[in-house]
């Protein structure tokens, strides 16, 4: 069985249009991935970090991508776009078997941006 294959298959099916977007301002073309948020042990509520350019959602969301798309390899202060939703890059690695990479994952957080007039009060 080809598990790349199949697990490219899953996500086409059943992800949301993605774009990648480097902090040296590079942007990938749209494609298909997964983010859904990750359980912990224990229930804790998770608050905002805010600061001057916006608030980090202290919650982290699971990404599975394509291994075409290696999330990665971006510098520092990169994110993606799902649904017009902007997820900061925590961490992201490949994930192997034998000696392919079948796809990545990335632990991500949703970044909301802040008007001026709101950071004000």
């Amino acid at each position: 069985m080809n598990y790349k294959l199949a697990i490219e298959n899953e996500i086409k099916k059943f992800g949301r249009s993605t774009i990648c977007h480097s902090a040296e301002g590079w942007s990938s073309m749209a494609y298909k991935s997964l983010v859904f948020p990750m359980k912990y042990r224990g229930h804790r509520d998770h608050e905002d970090t805010v600061t001057k350019i916006g608030a980090y959602n202290q919650g982290l969301y699971l990404y599975i991508g394509p291994a075409g798309h290696d999330l990665s390899k971006l510098p520092d202060g990169s994110y993606i776009l799902v649904n017009d939703k902007k997820y900061m890059i925590d961490r992201a690695e490949k994930v192997y078997i034998k000696d392919e990479v079948i796809y990545i994952r990335a632990a991500v957080r949703e970044y909301i941006e802040i008007k001026e007039d709101e950071s004000d009060e």
